[in-house]
């Protein structure tokens, strides 16, 4: 289930997504299991810090978050 605050934000932004009910699941990894899709089908949230800033950073589930790019990405110093 995705908390109000994020499906808020999404829509918001105008991001194209389809909210699914599962099961509790411990990780992305088990999500995509458990919904029989792979991994670059399922979103994993990520808060990062950005200065004084805490930016929330959806990537699929099979990525590793690149901290290098998102800060880039940010405008912030590397």
């Amino acid at each position: 289930m995705i908390p109000e605050s994020i499906r808020q934000y999404l829509d918001d932004a105008g991001v194209e997504y389809v909210a699914r009910e599962h099961p509790l699941a411990v990780d992305g990894s088990h999500l995509a299991q458990a919904l029989r899709l792979t991994g670059h089908r399922i979103a994993k949230a990520l808060v990062v810090r950005a200065g004084d800033d805490r930016v929330l950073v959806a990537v699929p589930a099979s990525s590793r978050l690149d901290l290098l790019a998102i800060s880039h990405i940010l405008g912030a110093p590397a």
